[in-house]
């Protein structure tokens, strides 16, 4: 457990060494794990300054767009849904 708190930390500590603390720090989201947990990261370093962007296709079931927005609801991130068909 403490090896998992000590890369986590680590991966805090890269964000906010390679973010912006002036500009917005954007996440391509999906909603899957992997993109969840850096949205939930970046959020964590820069809660004011962090936006989850997401691709909308029709490739995306309504499902999949609900799931992914309750998520970063949680999270507390800001989610931009963009249309890409």
């Amino acid at each position: 457990m403490d090896d998992m708190k000590t890369l986590f930390q680590s991966l805090l500590l890269d964000i906010a060494d390679s973010g912006t603390p002036t500009g917005s720090n954007c996440v391509a989201y999906s909603g899957g794990v992997d993109s969840a947990l850096v949205a939930s990261a970046v959020h964590e370093v820069f809660p004011d300054r962090s936006l989850a962007i997401m691709a909308i296709s029709a490739s995306v079931s309504r499902g999949m767009r609900e799931m992914a927005e309750m998520i970063a609801a949680h999270i507390g991130i800001p989610l931009r849904l963009v249309r890409t068909d």
